[in-house]
């Protein structure tokens, strides 16, 4: 139905044709008629493309699986309906985030390619679907929910590799988009496999700080139950048991630093975000709760290795595994002299434990990889490893890139400098300020008008 406003443009000298096609090849033909006689006839062929027509495709869906040499589906031939030579040598790659299945990974990759286009984008454009969804389930009222979140981080840790040759072999300079979880694809990417890129927007990141700027910390991500415990007794500073061991695989499994080094990152967060929200105050889990723990993003990393919470916050879920973290080794639960509930670790009790023992009988949630709690040297290389151990068992001591600025980094808040207006639906008042929420997928959910701003500035450069 054409409304009135529009209607009345029409008229007013000038008008349009609305057409809508039930086939992809077909013609547009124009009779002029005086009375029942045809005096003028004109027909248009025209031929009807879908927009997935105007890009490139690359499905890693199965790589984190299948390995290395897994089933890639590329679609990386020019686009039938938008060749190379229209554009202007620049190449967009765009790669989705966590919980997003291959239907809506098309629905991401339409809306990021068409805002580029309504922004004036003459670029080439490719998106990257991968597995990012393991353990999806559809829930009434959530509905689409993955809740094993640790495994996603470990097919974006594998995916990198394949992700990084693929993109490389692209035309053009590349200018890497990434959303939530999908910066830790591109990052492993950039740190690891040598990817090359002009620039790289991270999108609401669900990344911990301290992975790109090392001495990045905050104590509310720190279980109030090993306040007083020191530092290099928890699962977060594992790695550091290892420091005088030459070349030992322990060495690598730590947030601190992980992407440090990455070249040409834009960080473009929001405070107001939901999934990545900061949590507000320090707390032992088990005396807090329905306590604010921030968004989903800071719960996994809090709730890691506490059984306990597994079972509250949602689950039993294929393929999940309970490590490291802030859990309590089973050891010491029910002694009074080691650890009491509600309350904490006590301190002295551990204050005359040698290296050998913190390996051994570590005070957090034993790693299911009997090898981590050796005291030999482990001196082999295991990436899968590697990504599943920071993934379950080794929590971040930052809060999230997504929603608060990275300390060397080119920071650009989009939550107060690029809406354009802003939905009445996503706004709340706080002592008589009406906030704009710009919430963790609103680059795609909320209507363009409302977010041109940011990508136009993405568009040149900027």
């Amino acid at each position: 139905e054409l409304s009135d406003g529009l209607l009345a443009q029409f008229s007013d000298g000038a008008g349009a044709v609305i057409c809508e096609a039930t086939s992809s090849s077909c013609a547009i033909k124009l009779d002029v008629k005086l009375d029942d006689k045809v005096i003028y006839s004109y027909s248009m062929p025209i031929d009807v493309s879908s927009i997935n027509d105007m890009y490139r495709w690359i499905d890693l869906r199965w790589v984190a699986e299948s390995g290395a040499n897994g089933n890639v589906v590329a679609q990386v031939l020019e686009p039938r309906n938008r060749p190379d030579c229209e554009c202007d040598g620049r190449h967009f790659v765009f790669v989705h985030g966590y919980n997003v299945n291959a239907a809506s990974a098309r629905a991401w990759a339409n809306q990021m390619f068409k805002r580029l286009w309504w922004a004036g984008s003459k670029s080439m454009f490719t998106a990257i679907d991968w597995k990012g969804d393991e353990s999806q389930v559809y829930l009434p009222v959530l509905g689409d929910t993955s809740p094993n979140y640790y495994i996603n981080v470990r097919h974006a840790f594998m995916t990198a590799e394949t992700a990084s040759q693929q993109i490389n072999a692209l035309p053009g300079e590349k200018i890497i988009l990434a959303h939530s979880l999908g910066n830790m694809l591109i990052s492993a990417a950039a740190k690891d496999y040598g990817l090359e890129y002009s620039k790289y927007y991270m999108l609401n990141a669900a990344v911990p700080i301290e992975a790109y700027a090392e001495n990045a910390y905050n104590s509310m991500m720190i279980d109030g139950a090993w306040t007083d415990i020191p530092e290099s007794m928890r699962a977060s500073r594992f790695s550091d048991l290892f420091v005088q061991t030459e070349n030992d695989f322990r060495l690598g499994l730590s947030w601190k630093g992980r992407f440090a080094g990455i070249a040409n990152a834009i960080n473009c967060y929001s405070p107001t975000e939901d999934v990545l929200g900061n949590p507000k105050e320090i707390k032992v889990f088990g005396a807090s709760v329905g306590e604010d723990f921030g968004g989903a993003w800071s719960k996994q990393e809090l709730f890691k290795g506490c059984a306990l919470w597994h079972g509250v916050n949602v689950v039993t879920f294929a393929g999940a595994e309970i490590e490291g973290g802030w859990g309590i080794n089973s050891r010491y639960t029910m002694n009074p002299l080691a650890y009491i509930p509600l309350v904490g670790f006590n301190a002295s009790y551990f204050s005359e434990f040698t290296r050998e023992e913190l390996i051994t009988k570590s005070l957090f949630t034993s790693m299911n990889d009997a090898r981590m709690h050796e005291t030999n040297v482990l001196n082999f290389v295991d990436a899968k490893l590697r990504a599943k151990m920071l993934g379950d068992a080794i929590p971040a001591e930052s809060f999230a890139a997504g929603s608060n600025e990275i300390s060397g980094f080119v920071n650009y808040n989009m939550q107060t400098e690029t809406p354009n207006g802003w939905p009445e639906d996503c706004c709340e008042e706080k002592n008589g300020v009406k906030i704009q929420n710009w919430c963790h997928s609103d680059i795609k959910n909320v209507s363009y008008y409302f977010v041109y701003k940011l990508f136009e500035k993405i568009k040149e450069g900027n």
